[in-house]
């Protein structure tokens, strides 16, 4: 390992024990900017290591799906209802490998709900009583506001 490689781990180790990068900078007599990427270096090589290291084990996982589906893919398409199981078993497993099978978010946002209880009142009043059209407003409100 090199001197500036050991000086770069001293640093994240002074860093990860509580000292600021003005205090790892003192005892490596170097400025705080330098101790602060030192610190910043080693972090993004761990980064980009864990990141390769992902990448090639997806590969190794999607090349052994692959083999395993294709091994299967000429009987399943035959009618082989054993060879169908794991041929959609390679798929699923590729689905997830991949994130495909990330559930949809849906966004609802509600704005300015009382100008819509106002909309609906003036729509309203002129089909029902002033008893009716209060007891309708109080159950859409307590329906509108009960997670609150």
């Amino acid at each position: 390992m090199t001197v500036k490689k050991e000086r770069k781990l001293e640093a994240l180790t002074l860093y990860e024990s509580g000292y600021t990068f003005a205090e790892v900078g003192q005892k490596l007599k170097v400025h705080e900017s330098t101790a602060y990427r030192y610190v910043q270096s080693v972090l993004d090589s761990q980064v980009r290591k864990t990141v390769q290291s992902a990448v090639i084990r997806r590969l190794m996982e999607e090349t052994r799906l692959n083999s395993l589906m294709l091994a299967h893919w000429p009987n399943a398409m035959s009618g082989d209802i054993k060879a169908s199981r794991i041929v959609l078993d390679c798929v699923s497993k590729r689905i997830a490998l991949y994130g495909l099978n990330a559930p949809i978010s849906h966004e609802l946002q509600v704005e300015n709900v009382n100008t819509n209880l106002d909309e609906l009142r003036a729509a309203a009043i002129s089909r029902m009583s002033d008893a009716d059209l209060d007891s309708r407003i109080k159950k859409l409100s307590a329906e509108l506001f009960k997670d609150e």
